[in-house]
């Protein structure tokens, strides 16, 4: 079912909550309120060590953006290792994982 995408052929994406209960929606649209991937690792628009995975991200260096071929990317995965402070995510389309 989720394959199938919903009505209008996009992507179903599906959550469990702390309860857990299941959660499915369509993916939405890139945003102008999606967080932003910085070069030194940091992400504006949520609190540190917040995953975004589930969600569009832009791209807050414009050479990131050149190399990657796109200002925002689909987050597929995501790591946030605490003690290094460091974020990795590996985006829709990417073949890598972006380490930040």
């Amino acid at each position: 079912m989720l394959a199938l995408g919903d009505g209008t052929g996009e992507r179903l994406l599906i959550a469990i909550d702390a309860d857990n209960y299941l959660r499915v929606r369509s993916r939405a649209a890139a945003g102008d309120d999606d967080p932003i991937l910085r070069a030194d690792g940091s992400v504006d628009g949520v609190d540190p060590g917040q995953m975004i995975a589930g969600r569009w991200a832009r791209m807050g260096n414009a050479l990131i953006a050149t190399a990657m071929g796109t200002g925002a990317v689909f987050v597929e995965e995501c790591e946030y290792d605490a003690v290094n402070g460091q974020l990795s995510v590996q985006s829709e389309t990417g073949p890598d994982r972006i380490d930040l």
